[in-house]
């Protein structure tokens, strides 16, 4: 029994010193640009890269004051970037939920009870959301990529 004991530690020993605790995973290449929308930087917008070919892995990113995004994967690949390929590009800005006084929501004499809050409302033209309809597209290759991509408010 003791020998059978010690087999199974030094075997789980050794499978323990094998394993990598850096995680493995595709290599993706770094991407960042900048969005800008009708000419001015665009702030808090999602960028999202789609794969077209149906394969691979998507990746996202958020713009800051300036319209400045990087991506990261979203399936967990365990560096910032995206995979190198073919990608529908696809844009989103959502309004931001304002605190509502409760006051504002009680009636009184003088005007009726407000509407509440109807949530988030989405900023840009729906072309810019589907995936199938975006005119915006990218590739990405290997070694360092940047994109500008300039929107437009008036887009149909």
């Amino acid at each position: 029994m003791l020998r059978r004991f010690v087999i199974l530690f030094c075997c789980c020993f050794c499978c323990l010193g094998c394993h990598s605790s850096k995680p493995q995973g595709i290599p993706t290449e770094p991407v960042a640009g900048i969005v800008t929308l009708d000419g001015s930087p665009a702030d808090n917008v999602t960028v999202k890269f789609n794969p077209k070919a149906g394969q691979g892995e998507s990746a996202v990113g958020t713009t800051d004051a300036q319209g400045n995004f990087q991506l990261t994967s979203l399936s967990g690949v365990p560096q910032a970037g995206a995979l190198e390929g073919e990608y529908a590009v696809t844009f989103s800005k959502m309004t931001t939920l304002q605190p509502v006084n409760p006051n504002d929501l009680l009636p009184n004499a003088s005007s009726p009870k407000k509407p509440a809050s109807e949530g988030p409302k989405q900023l840009l033209p729906k072309v810019y959301q589907d995936f199938k309809k975006t005119p915006v597209s990218a590739t990405v290759k290997k070694g360092k990529n940047t994109f500008e991509f300039e929107l437009y408010s008036n887009v149909k």
